[in-house]
């Protein structure tokens, strides 16, 4: 994993390889879990290395909230690894104790760096590049373990992981799914939700992987040697999300949703009858509500995500004037989500939403789908309006370039 620019497809074939993405995707996401064992112990370099994990946790800036301690699935008290320092004003300030968080590893815990994704640089370019590929919120943690130590007792995630052996070896017990595919709403009960059919018992070494789907039961142990592993989350959209938010939105202001059950209700054998559901129904779901539920799961998806500068620092260096025969490309390192309707042409990413007029519907759609282009090509091109000049485009060109909508086609080739 050495390229010097990886775009976000290098990214997950690198992570999956030798599977191709199309078999992965069709045979395994969201389906069954992966095991990928006998890789190069340096699969990993330059994706994330041991050396960047350590000396993350000797700065000493490790926040409260990105850590957490287990021990046999049970979570250690912040209290036992931290320290307060009390304020003139009488608030407090936590502090994490490295030598404490030392003790509490040495003494069989295993350690939790959450969203390392925040901290540590090429974990980050990971997530943001595999965000991009998924359209989903990525984050990377961490965990460390010691050895002959099992810090979580058999469980499921709510999300789609990809587990990264990047030091030492852990054994690994997975099963069938308990749950389907569980929602976050319903995290694992370890009371009832008791795990299925085993699928393998294996123990991974440096550069293996394993890709579980939400919902798939697992052990993790280690034996005689600590352990170090990235854990990849993919929180997406689900059709639950845009059916949630569409009912939502309907039951404020349909009037029938906002209606009591009849008085003594239960009394009616027919209170679920056909000749009264259908009408309820009807009011219910409205097609327009689809569209409207969906375009605010995109945006609350794209407003969580981390926002970058999207090559933006290139551009400022080159200066942002352009020419017509300056060739463009669209930037494929940034979410773009582009909603059409009769008030015009919206585009929204992390990082801002542009109203463009709705007379450039036919302009925006063209550049969407071309490789390259100069704003000269998206004038000649029939399918714009004669209306719209020369200078418009360029305009426009230049609105999109500003939101790293557009780069040029040279940068970063």
């Amino acid at each position: 994993m050495k390229k010097t620019h990886q775009n976000k497809r290098d990214i997950l074939e690198s992570i999956i390889a030798p599977f191709e993405i199309r078999d992965f995707t069709d045979r395994y996401w969201g389906k069954k879990p992966l095991l990928i064992e006998g890789r190069d112990q340096e699969h990993y370099e330059g994706l994330i290395q041991e050396a960047d994990i350590f000396d993350f946790l000797d700065n000493g800036n490790i926040s409260p909230n990105s850590i957490r301690i287990i021990k046999n699935g049970n979570e250690v008290p912040k209290s036992e690894y931290s320290s307060a320092e009390v304020k003139k004003d009488g608030s407090q300030i936590v502090r994490i104790d490295n030598r404490l968080v030392i003790d509490q590893f040495q003494k069989g815990s295993t350690i939790v760096l959450e969203s390392i994704d925040a901290s540590i640089p090429s974990v980050k370019t990971v997530c943001r590049k595999l965000e991009v590929f998924f359209h989903a919120k990525i984050h990377g943690n961490i965990y460390l373990s010691p050895p002959d130590s099992s810090g979580f007792t058999t469980h499921y995630d709510t999300h789609d992981v990809f587990i990264l052996q990047i030091m030492g070896v852990k054994q690994w017990k997975v099963f069938e799914s308990a749950h389907g595919l569980p929602l976050k709403e319903h995290p694992c009960d370890l009371e009832k939700d008791l795990p299925g059919k085993m699928l393998f018992d294996t123990t991974i070494q440096k550069g293996d992987l394993i890709y579980l789907p939400r919902g798939a039961m697992h052990l993790p142990q280690t034996k005689n040697q600590s352990s170090m592993h990235l854990t990849i989350g993919v929180q997406g959209i689900y059709w639950y999300d845009i059916l949630i938010e569409s009912l939502l939105k309907e039951a404020k202001t349909n009037l029938h949703l906002q209606e009591q059950l009849p008085i003594g209700f239960l009394d009616d054998p027919d209170i679920l009858g056909s000749d009264r559901i259908p009408e309820r129904i009807r009011h219910f779901f409205p097609p327009h509500q689809y569209k409207d539920a969906l375009t605010t799961c995109i945006s609350r998806m794209l407003t969580q995500r981390k926002s970058q500068f999207h090559g933006l620092a290139k551009s400022f260096n080159d200066g942002l004037r352009i020419r017509p025969e300056d060739r463009f490309r669209i930037n494929e390192d940034m979410i773009i989500f582009i909603d059409y309707d009769d008030l015009g042409t919206k585009i929204m990413s992390d990082a801002f939403t542009l109203r463009i007029p709705k007379r450039f519907e036919a302009v925006i759609r063209f550049l969407m789908k071309a490789s390259t282009f100069t704003a000269g090509e998206l004038k000649a091109q029939n399918q714009c309006s004669q209306s719209i000049s020369q200078a418009e485009i360029m305009g426009l060109c230049t609105t999109l370039r500003k939101a790293g909508v557009l780069l040029m086609a040279e940068q970063f080739s």
